[in-house]
Order: structure tokens, then sequence, then C-alpha cells
């Protein structure tokens, strides 16, 4: 009974303790995000009430095919919604995209880690804006190549933190836009943009198996 136990405790400390960022490890991260907001502006007359509903969700799976190295795909979509009440103003956004990119972790201090990453990405976004009898629509692709940075904590063989703190991109984005039936725009932009300070901070929860 002594020997079943202590081989029990032994298996979880294992378990606890052992290095997950390995060859043949998988990991797969879920985020979800949903915000509401509602404001109510009264005159002396009339009130107006303004409504705004976002919601975003996003798929990250990545594979180490070697130690502390992997390669991840990522996607997301998101909408969003915007509308007064009594009127015909509408305003709606929808995106999605995905990115493939190399990870490489350096160990710092026992469970802690820096990381740095590159890879290739893309995205769409949808507008549609109605007032009226008036509609217009607009469409923007866009491509990128990053790069960046972070450190990650590796609490459990099963879990992982990261945050996300230098970035670098360089981008080309395609727009078109439906104005009217005798009107469209069509453009193009070039954006390279680098930083030595942190910028745009972001932070993942990984399961590991």
């Amino acid at each position: 009974m002594k020997k079943t136990l202590f081989a029990a405790l032994l298996a979880l400390a294992c378990t606890f303790t052992a290095k997950s960022q390995t060859k043949g490890t998988n990991a797969i991260g879920l985020g979800v995000s949903t915000e509401e907001y509602k404001d109510t502006y009264k005159g002396n007359s009339s009130s107006t009430t303004t409504n705004q509903k976002q919601n975003r969700y996003s798929l990250t799976y990545g594979y180490f095919f070697t130690d502390n190295a992997r390669i991840k795909l990522s996607g997301f979509y998101g909408k969003q919604k915007f509308d007064q009440e009594n009127s015909n103003y509408e305003n709606s956004n929808s995106s999605f995209g995905g990115a493939l990119a190399l990870q490489k972790y350096y160990p710092l201090y026992k469970k802690f880690y820096a990381y740095t990453e590159g890879g290739l990405g893309y995205s769409q976004n949808r507008t549609k804006f109605v007032n009226f009898s008036d509609q217009q629509e607009s469409k923007i692709n866009l491509y990128s190549l990053n790069a960046g940075g972070g450190v990650a904590f590796f609490p459990f063989k099963h879990l992982a933190l990261e945050a996300n703190l230098l970035n670098a991109s360089a981008t080309y984005s395609k727009n078109s836009r439906d104005e009217s039936p005798n009107r469209d725009f069509k453009g193009s932009s070039f954006n390279l943009s680098t930083s030595g300070s942190i910028t745009n901070l972001g932070f993942n929860i990984y399961f590991l198996f």
C-alpha cells in the first residue's frame, strides 16, 4: 500500500515538474471575448439609445517539432454591431484571418522562458454602413510579415502562460469601397513599423498535451 501511494505521488510530482515544451508536444489556445455597451441620451423632447455589441473568437494550435521550438497556426473571427434605436442608422463590422509562425524558447530561470517568433499573416475586414436609404460597404485585405517576442511561464506540464511584449511588422493592404451603384473605390498601401519599446501587449493561455 505504501509503495503504491509513493508511486502515485511520484507520478503526480513528475506531471507537475516535467518539462512540457519538448519534441512531440501539442499546444491549443482558445480565446473568447464578448463586450456590450448601451448609452442613452435624453433631450428635452426625445431620447436616443445607442447599442454596441462585439464578439471575438480565436483558436491557436502549436506543435513542438523539437525541444523549445514549435510551429504555430492561429485563426480568429470577430463581429461588431453598432446601432441607434428608433432610427435607420446601423453600422456592422466583421473580420477574420489567420497566421503561421515559428516560435523559439530560451530558458531564463526555472520555468520562465523568453521567446521570439516570426511568420506570415492574413486578415480581412468588412464594414457595412446603413443610414436611411444610403448604404455603403468596404472591404480591406491585409497581408503581413511579423516578428515579435515576449516571456513565457510553464507552471505545470499541461499549462503555459505567455505575454507578448515586442512587435515589428511589414504590412500590405488592398481595400475597396462601394459607396453607391455608380461609385467604387479601390486602393492599396504599404506600412513598415518597428519599436524598441513595449507595444501591443498580449496575453495567451495554452493547454499542452
